[in-house]
């Protein structure tokens, strides 16, 4: 958890951890407690209460080696008592839902428009294609928010996933070595693992993650207050439940280091594996998570733009570092299929 602003968030704080021992509470990975003070506005430089900013665990522009409490904790000699390898690098996917229909203000009934329909499309096509270059071993998840408009781009996009699942995988580039002058491949083609498909998970809905810096330009208390209040912990627990490094795996008492020795010398040394995590979502959040991912300030998330079925690309270490590979990325759309909720291209 994230330190407080006075005392009252203090208290606060004490309480949600007091819920969280006796397991009322979800645990830190799923839960995030917001602190907040019954004092608006207090230093006069918003128009929402100081006490509803993100407080980081440092202090910009610093990192925090730490940030999702999954750090190496054993001391040198623990470490040299077990055999580990890396575990694998989590690649984040953000998919923002294709355009949809928002004459409506009920969630049912704002369905994809034929363009957004289009964009999921384009979009499931792009996905196989990555799914196309991985490796075989590659895990993929597929992910989706509880509202409409997401379900239905993640039930366009999902066939184009489980068709380039069924494809086999390359040879590997090692397997060359293994080749006779003239037999076929020592290795056969590798299937690859089927592909996980999540529940929809309401912790992902559209919503308001946190307050806006730069305000806009009304006058008087922010009307926003209640819905960060509402929506913030919501959209803070989706992101601790995916962004995370992965454990290192431990290695069975069976691979001894002359085993290990020998898979080196015929290229075939273990390497760290690589899961996918696909999410389809919406806007706000995405903008949320990439600020977020990043330990930049959350309240500049309004700065970012992300167009409907674009690609935010974010990859976390197994020692914890964090890349945003791509930022809203559109590349598989035609200009005449970019668009920002109803606006076409992008002279808006």
């Amino acid at each position: 958890f994230r330190s407080p602003r006075g005392t009252n968030g203090a208290n606060k704080m004490l309480r949600g951890t007091a819920l969280l021992a006796r397991g009322i509470l979800p645990g830190a990975a799923l839960v995030a407690v917001r602190q907040e003070t019954t004092s608006n506005c207090e230093s006069g430089r918003f128009k929402f209460s100081d006490s509803q900013l993100f407080v980081p665990s440092r202090p910009y522009p610093e990192w925090d080696p730490n940030w999702d409490f999954r750090a190496e904790t054993q001391d040198a000699e623990d470490k040299s008592k077990e055999k580990t390898r890396p575990g694998p690098t989590r690649h984040i996917i953000l998919v923002r839902h294709g355009q949809c229909d928002e004459t409506y203000g009920d969630d049912a009934r704002r369905i994809l428009t034929p363009l957004g329909r289009r964009q999921a499309e384009a979009t499931g096509v792009r996905l196989a294609g990555l799914i196309a270059a991985a490796a075989p071993d590659s895990t993929f998840r597929l992910h989706v928010s509880g509202m409409a408009r997401a379900k239905e781009t993640a039930a366009i996009i999902q066939p184009y996933l489980e068709a380039a699942l069924a494809r086999p995988a390359p040879a590997p580039a090692s397997a060359a070595a293994d080749k006779d002058q003239n037999g076929p491949l020592a290795a056969p083609l590798a299937r690859r693992p089927a592909l996980e498909v999540e529940a929809p998970n309401f912790l992902l809905n559209e919503g308001r993650p946190c307050h806006v810096v730069p305000e806009g330009s009304r006058k008087g208390p922010s009307m926003s207050q209640k819905s960060v209040h509402r929506d913030g912990p919501r959209i803070e627990a989706a992101f601790r439940a995916l962004f995370y490094r992965s454990r290192p795996e431990k290695v069975t008492e069976e691979v001894n280091d002359e085993v290990l020795k020998e898979e080196c010398k015929k290229s075939k040394c273990p390497k760290p594996k690589h899961e996918y995590e696909i999410v389809v979502c919406h806007g706000n959040v995405i903008r949320y998570f990439a600020m977020r991912a990043l330990q930049l300030p959350p309240e500049a998330w309004l700065r970012l733009s992300t167009f409907n079925c674009s690609l935010t690309y974010l990859a976390v270490r197994p020692t914890g570092g964090v890349s945003l590979r791509s930022l809203g990325d559109t590349g598989h759309l035609d200009m005449e299929h970019t668009t920002f909720s109803g606006h076409h291209g992008v002279e808006w």
